[in-house]
């Protein structure tokens, strides 16, 4: 049955974002800055394959399929290099430098950088989810519910719930993402975690907690991704055309599909989703 959904969404996957390489050779090319060398995968939105030394998932497939319907092949380089550790501000700098030619940001991460200019339609949102051991919440959880309890958020997830409606978070702390908040929730040590919502699925998935945690959604997003570029870029232009198939592409919930067809593909790929993965798969072509 898995293996049948697989199919299915990567079907769906392949028809609404075609690979770039469909683009006619004759195109201006555009370069876009992909996922970084030793940065954490952040499927189903974006990681890198370091068996086929590629950016993989929802971020990619929707930027490719922007330039492509706007008549250009578009380039996805990966950022920052091999043995050095990962810095968001990386991607900024090979834009100012010239070596590509837009990046997708989070825009608060870039507040005084006056040489941005963003596209006003998100890329993708990262939604929240609140988990917790008790069967009684639902749907459309209220903030207010969890005043007086213990509970952790990564720290961009953090900041995003402080800015939420007024209610006393003096029990929320930043905590570590993945493994150890799960198990000090079913350890009792934490009545709540609040986390990223494809992140959530994808560990009570593979940690086959389905039936032990509740699940309850909340209008909050973790963070929003724009396309952006620099302010005296000759492409800044492309901007506005973009905007208008992001909104065609969200209304018709096509970004959805990509994130749900990713989804299928991490799990089925997630092996070359680590630095290790690249030396193994040099040692096999060696041998």
């Amino acid at each position: 049955m898995k293996l049948l959904m697989f199919k299915v969404l990567w079907c769906l996957f392949l028809m609404i974002a075609p690979s770039v390489t469909s683009a006619a050779a004759g195109q201006d090319l555009i370069r876009v800055a992909g996922h970084g060398y030793n940065q954490l995968p952040a499927p189903p939105y974006r990681w890198l394959d370091y068996c086929e030394e590629r950016t993989r998932g929802t971020s990619p497939a929707l930027i490719s399929r922007l330039f492509v319907a706007l008549g250009y092949r578009m380039e996805m380089l990966t950022v920052g290099g091999e043995q050095s550790a990962y810095r968001a501000g990386h991607s900024v700098e090979m834009l100012k430098d010239g070596r590509v030619d837009f990046v997708p940001l989070i825009p608060e991460l870039f507040r005084g950088d006056s040489d941005l200019i963003y596209t006003k339609q998100p890329l993708m949102d990262l939604k929240l989810v609140i988990v917790t051991l008790d069967q009684t919440y639902q749907s459309d959880l209220s903030m207010r519910e969890l005043e007086g309890l213990k509970g952790e958020a990564s720290r961009l997830v953090y900041g995003s719930v402080l800015r939420a409606e007024p209610w006393d978070a003096s029990g929320l702390v930043v905590g570590e993402p993945g493994l150890r908040g799960w198990q000090k929730l079913l350890d009792g040590e934490l009545d709540y975690v609040i986390a990223e919502h494809y992140n959530t699925y994808l560990a009570i998935e593979q940690l086959a907690l389905k039936k032990m945690l509740t699940v309850s959604t909340i209008d909050l997003t973790a963070a929003t991704f724009y396309l952006a570029t620099l302010k005296d870029h000759p492409d800044r232009g492309l901007l506005t055309k973009i905007d208008s198939l992001l909104e065609e592409y969200h209304r018709q919930g096509r970004v959805e599909m990509l994130n749900q067809a990713n989804i299928s593909s991490w799990i089925y790929n997630k092996s070359c989703a680590y630095p290790q993965a690249r030396a193994d798969n040099v040692s096999k072509k060696g041998s």
